[in-house]
């Protein structure tokens, strides 16, 4: 009879405690040899789990097997353990064997080929499916208990650490720890640095940092940098010292509870500030993200703030007379023409001198601000419980994001599969979600820092009259800094404005401010503020149209 062999380990333990493929092999040679059987092939699989058909190896034995010109009558194996883990697996590919009249053979393990025969495999593939997942449980609860105590379970060390071998013993060898690889940290420094400030304070996105870690001869372990594994980077928690492990289910791909998840301390590459101004500036670049950081860098006090009551779209800067006549005009206007909206230009010195004052006479008054205050206090108490089972639901769905992005790419590493368009696409879009979900679970951490302390009425009276004082200086070169810390939109129209900010933002701001420093710098919230009243700005936008 003419036999095809077929060799599995999952481990490289297994292969130490006596089922070695080589002793696999060996077994059966001297099996065939007794019996007078032809060996045609051995398939033989290393590392892979016998409790699905995902081995390329196997798959290969089955399609030859069943296949019309059979190079082979039998299957021999040394268990059926080896074949299949899985007492529904083993059925079910034993009848696709019976049927091209191929017959499964376990040399440890000989029953007949009768009812009866086939009856005592599934009783001993059951008893094997059982021992299978037994095992499994044994070796993830000592895996799970390895990660709380430090060390590291994974074959390869992430980019910029080293599994490095420690003096405890382990199941198979001594217990690893990850510890920073010099030279690969540098670079994720180099990354997370160039993230947040460039080389002219200004956040590179991850397309243009990989751009420049090749033009400067970095390399991912002599690969090229993507700019889906400069994403990787940036996105990985290890990096300011919380490794994640036991996110996923190994054998159905699920993503387990994250009560599940394990977090091992890692000694950080980068601290966790600057990771998270990282997911910040990236969150800001994201379709549907805000443009602030390039409204930030325009020579025009309201670009990126003044938009049009009629049509929505942004004001930008107009000129006329050679230039000595600047205005702020309706960009529908400019570029689809009168008929699509009739806003008037608006005088820019004008409206920028009413903007401010607004700011400085209505907005900054201590009876106002402490009102505000209270306002906050009382929203961040209403959102709290939906705050956690929001964060949790994202976290999660970051996860599953995150694992599905990072097999992709290990994939395509390993060779398995090609970085075609489609693929890139693919990878954009789930970046592109991940960055949204990372900037509203910024927001709710945001909201959970908020100074929710009662301040005195001193702390608002000096911060409302300090920065009053240095709105309406004439040429105050902080001015526009105060304007975007307070102010998240101006909508414009012929009778006048709306204006309005975030209670947030005014707490950040009054927390942050410390007398003599003119330095305000204060992250975005939801806007919850308006001034709908007839106003400085309604009667300013007046006199300018």
């Amino acid at each position: 009879m003419k036999l095809a062999f077929y060799v599995r380990v999952s481990t490289v333990r297994q292969s130490d405690e006596g089922v070695s493929i080589e002793g696999q092999v060996n077994q059966l040679t001297a099996w065939a040899q007794r019996e007078g059987h032809e060996v045609i092939e051995v398939y033989s699989e290393l590392g892979a789990s016998g409790t699905d058909d995902r081995r390329p190896e196997f798959r290969r034995m089955m399609a030859d097997a069943t296949s019309p010109d059979r190079p082979f009558d039998a299957v021999a194996v040394f268990s059926l353990s080896r074949f299949f883990r899985d007492a529904y697996g083993l059925a079910n590919c034993e009848r696709q064997l019976r049927r091209a009249k191929v017959k499964l053979i376990s040399i440890t393990q000989q029953t007949s080929e009768d009812e009866a025969g086939q009856m005592v495999r599934q009783i001993l593939s059951s008893f094997d499916e059982y021992q299978s997942r037994e095992n499994g449980k044994n070796v993830r609860r000592s895996m799970v208990e390895n990660a709380q105590q430090g060390y590291f379970n994974g074959s390869r060390a992430p980019f910029g650490y080293s599994a490095v071998k420690t003096d405890v013993k382990g199941r198979s060898g001594f217990k690893r720890r990850l510890e920073p690889n010099a030279n690969e940290a540098e670079v994720v420094r180099t990354i997370f640095k160039l993230a947040i400030s460039g080389d002219a304070g200004e956040p590179w996105g991850i397309k243009k940092i990989a751009a420049e870690l090749n033009r400067r001869g970095e390399t991912l372990r002599g690969k090229e940098w993507r700019r889906q594994m400069v994403w990787v980077v940036v996105t990985s928690t290890t990096y300011y010292g919380e490794h994640i492990f036991n996110r996923r289910d190994s054998r159905s791909g699920e993503l387990r509870e994250d009560g599940e998840w394990v977090v091992t301390k890692v000694p950080p590459i980068v601290s966790k500030e600057d990771w998270d101004k990282a997911a910040a500036f990236r969150a800001e670049r994201a379709p549907g993200g805000n443009s602030e950081h390039r409204a930030a860098s325009s020579p025009t006090l309201l670009t990126g703030l003044a938009k049009c009551a009629h049509c929505g779209a942004g004001f930008v800067l107009g000129s006329g007379k050679g230039g000595n006549y600047n205005y702020y005009q309706c960009s529908t206007r400019i570029y689809k023409g009168v008929s699509k909206c009739d806003a008037p230009n608006i005088p820019l010195e004008e409206l920028d001198a009413a903007v401010l004052n607004v700011i400085a006479e209505r907005v900054l008054q201590p009876d106002r601000i402490l009102a505000m205050l209270e306002q906050l206090r009382e929203q961040i108490a209403k959102l709290q419980a939906p705050d956690r089972e929001r964060e949790k639901l994202i976290q999660r769905q970051m996860a599953l994001a995150t694992e599905q992005i990072n097999t992709w790419y290990a994939l395509v590493e390993e060779g398995k599969a090609e970085m075609h368009e489609s693929l890139r696409e693919r990878l954009t879009a789930a970046q592109r979600r991940i960055d949204q979900m990372t900037s509203e679970l910024l927001e709710i951490s945001r909201r959970r820092q908020l100074p929710l302390k009662k301040f005195g009425e001193a702390q608002v009276q000096g911060f409302a009259n300090a920065i009053r004082t240095e709105v309406l200086a004439p040429g105050s070169k902080f001015a526009k800094g105060y304007l975007r810390a307070l102010v998240s939109e101006i909508r414009i129209g012929a009778a006048g404005a709306t204006m309005k900010g975030s209670n947030a933002d005014m707490a950040g701001a009054i927390s942050g401010w410390r007398p003599g420093n003119p330095n305000l710098a204060v992250p975005r919230h939801v806007s919850n503020w308006r001034d709908r009243q007839e106003s400085n700005l309604r009667r300013g936008l007046r006199r300018a149209a």
